[in-house]
């Protein structure tokens, strides 16, 4: 865990379950961030926790919005990932952080419902990522990514390496 994240709840995903279980599913968009956590009987309140709160939210009334608006997809992986939104300056998220914030945010708009629909924006946000770090080939969960807009060159197992590199990071930041 990172940035002071509170214990059980690193994942956006897990979060939103649990206070979906406690206030009712999808009930509590509207509700302040204290009160979600006042509700939530947590021992401490944390910086990183109260943004995660705030993404939940905004994901609720906006669910398009991850997917349509790449400066929000910046900002959202880097909460997503533990760290604290810092609207003063650009995110510089890897292709590990963006897996795993793409795969939390779909499975906590699943619950609601919602299928994920990837912006022209979106898609050419995470294929900037992936050229910059070597992709020639997109791998899970970047398949949406037609291999013409990756980088020329990379081996089998360059390929290979990448995706255990994302399926690690997924692993490692799932337990909570």
């Amino acid at each position: 865990m990172s940035n002071g994240d509170t214990p059980g709840f690193h994942g956006i995903y897990t979060l939103k379950c649990k206070i979906d279980f406690v206030l009712g599913k999808d009930t509590w968009f509207d509700y302040e961030v204290e009160t979600i956590i006042s509700e939530l009987n947590l021992p401490f309140y944390s910086k990183s926790l109260g943004d995660k709160i705030y993404l939940l939210k905004t994901l609720g009334m906006r669910p398009e919005v991850f997917h349509e608006d790449f400066w929000f997809t910046m900002v959202a992986t880097d909460v997503i990932n533990g760290n604290i939104a810092d609207f003063t300056q650009v995110p510089h998220v890897t292709s590990l952080e963006l897996a795993y914030a793409i795969l939390q945010v779909q499975m906590s708009l699943s619950t609601s419902g919602v299928i994920s629909r990837y912006s022209d924006g979106f898609i050419e946000g995470v294929a900037y990522i992936l050229r910059n770090e070597g992709y020639s080939e997109p791998v899970a969960p970047f398949s949406f990514v037609p291999k013409e807009m990756l980088s020329p060159g990379q081996t089998k197992e360059d390929t290979d390496n990448k995706a255990t590199a994302i399926q690690l990071y997924i692993k490692g930041m799932s337990n909570d």
